[in-house]
């Protein structure tokens, strides 16, 4: 099976303030739909998650249809905490073998991995609607960089998210030497990017831990 997802935000940006999330599991052989998924979020709770509103996204939103608006901003008791349906939506999509996002990536995983033979390595790969899924295992540092405007992507690990145990590597170390595509433009960093650190000192982290 493979899945299909949708959200209706309020802005165009990645911290956009979700209005719904919907999704479907379905069979890309005979698009026959398994069963589907559906949520309208509330957006009270959603400031405090660094979640936003654009204006410009309220003026296209204001220009369609009133049963869409309708099931987009209609108030009622139905609507849930964004973190429990991100929640459902996961538990939904347990099982499935591909998620269909739209735009493209450049996809980069340095093996992280101490006793392995290509300890240190990195290997790309560019994700779009031809190219799907990827598969990374434990162990591995794993980097994207959007190629299009409004790209999508959803993916999937394998625990909890764990801040403590998190460590970002600074996008260009002169030791990995990813060879990342050229750029037209500036590159924009998230925070957590720009205060990344070398190789080396991650090295030197992990192994007085162990």
């Amino acid at each position: 099976m493979h899945l299909m997802i949708d959200l209706e935000t309020l802005a165009t940006s990645p911290n956009a303030a979700i209005l719904t999330i919907g999704a479907c599991r379905f069979d890309p052989h005979t698009t026959d739909i398994e069963s589907t998924y559906y949520e309208r979020i509330n957006l009270e709770t959603q400031e405090s998650y660094g979640r936003v509103i654009n204006e410009d996204t309220l003026g296209w939103w204001s220009q369609q249809d009133k049963q869409i608006q309708e099931d987009a901003f209609g108030e009622g008791d139905d609507r849930i905490d964004l973190k429990d349906a991100m929640k459902k939506l996961y538990t939904f999509g347990l099982g499935t073998s591909n998620v269909w996002s739209h735009g493209s990536i450049f996809d980069v995983f340095v093996d992280l991995r101490l006793d392995s033979k290509t300890y240190g390595q990195f290997r790309s790969t560019i994700i779009n609607s031809n190219n799907i899924i990827l598969y990374i295992p434990a162990g591995f540092g794993h980097a994207i960089c959007t190629l299009e405007k409004n790209t999508l992507v959803h993916y999937k690990v394998s625990n909890k998210y764990s801040r403590k145990n998190e460590e970002t590597i600074i996008w260009d170390d002169p030791d990995l030497r990813v060879k990342w595509p050229k750029f037209s433009t500036n590159i924009i960093l998230s925070d957590k990017d720009k205060k990344g650190i070398s190789f080396k000192d991650f090295e030197s982290k992990v192994k007085r831990r162990f």
